[in-house]
């Protein structure tokens, strides 16, 4: 038989179901079969696991304490979040949000528009607007 074969017969051996003619075989496979010893080994440690699991007592109260721990907290979580006015004050928080986000949209695009239709005065002018300034400063102090 080979390592495929043998691992059919790792539960009843485990169980102590075995034929003793299969048991003889399977013995003597574990005892050459580094794999198999392992696996074995691994199987029957589980295997004593679910038994000592299964011997635990559990309190016949647990499941209702837990429930009650669980309708506590959620009634403390509802009693938060019911506020007298919670319901009607969402939604008007919501709407002022958004109006006053197209007021200040609408205001920053007035003035960013405001900003591209302004036309610089270019030097050349202001020199131009200044020089006439003087001339008629001087043409004032001259006819007084």
């Amino acid at each position: 038989m080979d390592c495929e074969e043998y691992k059919d017969l790792f539960d009843l051996y485990i169980s102590q179901t075995i034929s003793d003619n299969d048991k003889t075989m399977f013995e003597a496979h574990i005892k050459n079969c580094l794999n198999c010893r392992n696996a074995l080994l691994r199987l029957y440690a589980f295997d004593q696991f679910v038994k000592s699991e299964q011997q635990l007592a559990i309190d016949p109260y647990l499941a209702s304490r837990i429930m009650a721990c669980i309708e506590n907290l959620e009634k403390k979580q509802n009693i938060a979040t019911q506020w007298k006015y919670g319901k009607l004050l969402k939604p008007v928080i919501l709407t002022l949000g958004i109006f006053t986000a197209i007021i200040i949209g609408n205001y920053i695009g007035k003035i960013y528009q405001l900003n591209q239709n302004s036309t610089m005065v270019s030097t050349n002018d202001d020199i131009y607007i200044t020089d006439d300034f003087d001339m008629e400063a001087i043409y004032y102090l001259i006819n007084d």
